[in-house]
């Protein structure tokens, strides 16, 4: 009967199967289930020794990388950001009104926008 699982093993293996396709990694999955992370890993070596199971299984991927967590009282509200430098040499539209005034604009302006800046240049004799 060497073809058989244990009990052992078949609730190991459902625990695979359930991991898989909850698409989690085996810590996550033990963690949310209440199992040991431990056992399931062996279940993986076991399995995988006898030929049950597959190298590449998406189940039994390691786990995910942590993303180190400052304490909330360190955590500052504060986020960085870097201002890059204008890439556009030169501006895609500019307009000179006749009174001096100049806009430039680096990407063009909408429609509406445009024919509202126009319109506001006419005089009542036009």
């Amino acid at each position: 009967m060497a073809g058989e699982l244990t009990k052992h093993q078949r609730q190991c293996l459902e625990h695979l199967r359930q991991a898989e396709a909850l698409d989690m990694s085996l810590t996550e999955y033990a963690q949310a289930h209440g199992v040991k992370v431990r056992m399931l890993y062996d279940a993986v070596v076991h399995f995988r020794r006898t030929g049950m199971m597959a190298k590449a299984v998406k189940g039994t991927r390691p786990h995910k990388p942590r993303v180190e967590q400052k304490s909330t009282a360190l955590a500052s509200p504060f986020v960085a950001v870097r201002i890059e430098p204008d890439r556009t040499p030169f501006p895609v539209l500019r307009l000179q009104h006749v009174g001096g005034h100049v806009l430039e604009f680096g990407a063009w302006p909408a429609a509406d926008f445009l024919k509202a800046i126009l319109a506001e240049g006419r005089d009542a004799a036009s």
